[in-house]
């Protein structure tokens, strides 16, 4: 079962991108953002930071007007109080 869905974190939560390899070269590594969604990757053919294993991948906006595809590892969700 996929993170965001045993959670129950919901789309507009704030989340960090975490540092390897993968996100430093592509320049996203401890960069944080908005959470948008998820996809499908095989089915919707979105180019996807990191390794996706699952065929699953979480959408990711940023202050600056960027966006982003990442494997479910690599993104964070903050901890937000909704009480």
């Amino acid at each position: 079962m996929h993170n965001c869905a045993m959670h129950h974190f919901e789309v507009g939560d704030h989340v960090r991108i975490r540092t390897t390899p993968d996100t430093l070269a592509a320049g996203w590594a401890d960069r944080t953002g908005t959470w948008y969604g998820f996809t499908t990757p095989s089915i919707t053919g979105v180019q996807v930071i990191g390794q996706d294993t699952e065929d699953f991948a979480l959408s990711v906006g940023f202050d600056d007007g960027t966006h982003a595809w990442f494997a479910e590892a690599l993104v964070e969700f903050l901890i937000v109080d909704r009480g």
